[in-house]
């Protein structure tokens, strides 16, 4: 059967027709998506801005200790080792720990072992076992028993904001501190005594700058229990037991 020219060209026209509108209605769908699939990232992103943002902005830590003390606190902690008046040669002891890298230390071997790293400790600055030591004696023995160069205790002559300035500076090389915690500051993990902690972690909030770092936080791992706990840069005061927070940093 014959078609007439004006009849091909009709259906063709229309056929035209058919598919462009086939092809405007893909783009359609295609645009819709990908606008809804920019709102689902667009939110994804707020959300991850508010879990993560909001919270931490800026950290400071010493890379490695928190995970460092996992193979260490099941023979060194004090509630193991029953040595209740250790939190300072524990701390150093914990500290060693996290120096010695991959290579496990022979005093975390088992608790006979823990023990006697720290009476080596107490026989280094001639004080009897599991008694209480002062930052002076930590640091006698870290710079001089091991010989550790980056052993340094804060002036106390400086104001609180600068020794958290140093702090900061500290932790953001890898140097850990060594705190004391009042005996009736509630967040002591000890409670009714001084008690020495290891400072490994600080947390920037949104806003804060030098002279306003209250809301800022202050990580601590605790020798006794071998856990972590923190508390406010405008907790200091009430918190921590030394003039001006003038904090002992001790690293090899």
């Amino acid at each position: 059967m014959k078609i007439l020219k004006s009849e091909l060209v009709t259906k063709l026209f229309f056929y035209v027709i058919y598919k462009t509108n086939l092809w405007v209605q893909k783009i359609k769908i295609k645009f819709a998506w990908r606008q809804k699939m920019k709102k689902v990232i667009l939110l994804f992103i707020v959300f991850v801005g508010i879990s993560f943002g909001g919270q931490d902005t800026y950290n400071y830590f010493v890379t490695n200790f928190n995970s460092s003390t996992t193979r260490a606190k099941p023979v060194l902690i004090q509630n193991i080792t029953k040595y209740n008046n250790s939190c300072g040669p524990t701390s150093l002891l914990f500290i060693n720990n996290w120096v010695a890298g991959g290579i496990p230390p022979a005093f975390i071997n088992d608790v006979q072992s823990a023990k006697s790293g720290l009476n080596s400790l107490y026989s280094y600055i001639g004080q009897s076992y599991n008694t209480t030591t002062t930052l002076d004696q930590l640091k006698d023995i870290a710079k001089n028993k091991w010989s550790w160069n980056w052993v340094i205790r804060m002036p106390s002559t400086n104001t609180v904001s600068q020794n958290v300035e140093n702090l900061i500076n500290s932790l953001n090389n890898d140097k850990p501190a060594l705190i004391v915690l009042k005996p009736t500051f509630s967040g002591n993990p000890v409670g009714n005594y001084s008690h020495i902690v290891v400072v490994y972690a600080y947390h920037k909030y949104p806003g804060s700058a030098i002279n306003n770092r209250g809301n800022d936080d202050i990580y601590f791992f605790d020798p006794y229990y071998g856990e972590i706990h923190n508390f406010k840069v405008s907790q200091i005061g009430i918190a921590v037991e030394l003039t001006n927070f003038a904090y002992l940093q001790v690293a090899p």
